[in-house]
């Protein structure tokens, strides 16, 4: 067996597994690693190299595979479920099929003996002509034009959840003694563990259920964040892992800790805060301290939008349109949930086509016309949104959320960081910035609607 690209050389990216059953044979072909190609020749695979294959531009290998014997193949495409059979080309008994493969691509094939070529009967012809017709289209479509369509820069969005403006800031006191300067919250309960003579929550620490010793509250830390909003807030929330022993004051005036349901998780719980005007307000909060106390970031929800500057942060009116570029810079630096752009588009009549190569995002969603389409997560990233009569129709693309700029490590510099043990959340040095490294999110390039007609 062997594996070939189309300029000729060895394939060096690729891993296989081949298994009998009976007479027949599974064959499984996968890549190894993330690769680059930097000449004609050869590809490097970057396993200990800084450089890496950029996996926002689709790269295809067009590969030649030859496989000892004479097969007939079918394909089992473990993404969709589909199952068809492809044809072979046969030469001096071997059996050879060209086929391109994209960057996250794999292929499983089922293989039949087929005897010689010639044995290869005109109904294992027809068979594979017809389901690679059915597959990549008749010769007359192939020959049909295609267009580009209009869409605008801006849409509306839909989230599905409440943004977020993280409070991991603060000024604090140890047991009612002074107000000390703001520092990161993680980085304070450091210091009350060091006073106290408590474990540091470093990568030995045990977590807090192994310890079943009772221990009472004789301590209290209290942290006071300062809030800037541009507009009136109503309807906020203050999300928080600490329980309703917790004591909380917007601008001096006490809150009850009554929680009304949760965020992301069952343990952190989300308790309603009064209207806050637009200017400067001072929210202090008050929790009862002992070795098993978990100090974490906490979060205001609701409907506003955020400018992270830096260190600071500032609350505005919250905006239902976006462009097609990094969403941390359009008001939601630490949103985590899932985001709907509503791109409207009108086609004349035709198969259209969604390329989005340039996002940051587990997965997209595409729907059309409120009838979902399928899913965008692998190179070349590109969608078939069907056969639609000429007007106007509306593509929703949702893409699926996650928590990096809301519970990762928003103060480590190290932008290679792989391991995510809890000293990542805990750097120092050239290591730790005060400022917020937060990654992009969303689309970042317009998705390309083209029409073949």
């Amino acid at each position: 067996m062997g594996f070939w690209e189309e300029d000729g050389n060895p394939a060096t990216n690729l891993i296989y597994q081949m298994r009998e059953e009976g007479e027949n044979r599974w064959l499984f072909l996968c890549h190894v690693n993330r690769t680059e190609k930097i000449s004609d020749a050869c590809i490097v695979i970057n396993e200990l190299q800084e450089r890496k294959k950029n996996q926002d531009l689709p790269r295809e290998e067009k590969l030649r595979i030859r496989i000892r014997g004479s097969w007939k193949m079918t394909v089992y495409d473990a993404m969709t479920g589909e199952i068809y059979p492809v044809k072979a080309e046969y030469h001096k008994g071997d059996t050879v099929l060209e086929r391109s493969m994209f960057d996250h691509d794999s292929l499983l094939l089922w293989l039949e003996p087929a005897g010689t070529a010639s044995m290869v009967s005109e109904e294992l012809l027809s068979e594979t002509d017809n389901a690679e017709n059915n597959k990549s289209g008749s010769a007359s479509e192939e020959k049909k034009c295609s267009c580009q369509l209009d869409i605008s820069d801006q849409v509306e969005i839909v989230r599905s959840e409440p943004n977020v403006s993280i409070l991991d800031l603060a000024e604090y006191a140890f047991d009612g003694g002074e107000w000390q300067p703001e520092e990161e919250i993680l980085r304070i309960d450091n210091q009350f563990r060091e006073k106290l003579g408590y474990p540091l929550r470093m990568e030995a620490f045990a977590q807090p259920w192994t310890n079943d010793r009772v221990e009472g509250f004789e301590h209290t830390l209290s942290l006071r964040f300062h809030i800037h909003t541009e507009v009136l807030l109503e309807g906020i929330f203050l999300a928080m892992e600490n329980d309703e022993k917790t004591r909380i004051f917007l601008d001096e005036k006490a809150v009850e800790n009554r929680a009304e349901g949760w965020y992301t998780d069952h343990c952190i719980r989300k308790v309603p805060l009064p209207k806050m005007e637009s200017g400067e307000h001072e929210l202090v909060v008050e929790i009862p301290y002992n070795s098993k106390v978990n100090i974490e970031a906490m979060f205001l929800l609701g409907e506003f939008s955020v400018k992270a500057v830096g260190r600071d942060q500032v609350l505005d009116a919250v905006s239902h349109k976006a462009a097609f570029s990094d969403l941390t810079v359009q008001g939601y630096p630490f949103y985590g949930g899932n985001v709907t752009y509503k791109i409207p588009f009108i086609s004349k009549g035709g198969e259209v086509n969604v390329r989005a190569n340039l996002f940051r995002a587990p997965v997209m969603k595409a729907s059309v016309d409120g009838k979902e389409a399928g899913y965008i997560a692998f190179s070349p990233y590109e969608l078939s949104l069907g056969e639609l009569p000429a007007g106007e129709h509306l593509l929703e693309l949702t893409v699926f959320g996650n928590r990096v700029n809301t519970f990762g490590t928003l103060h480590n510099c190290d932008q290679k960081e792989d391991w995510y043990g809890p000293n990542a959340w805990r750097t120092t040095g050239d290591l730790w910035s005060y400022e917020y490294q937060i990654k992009p999110s969303g689309l970042l390039k317009a998705p390309v609607l083209a029409e073949k007609n």
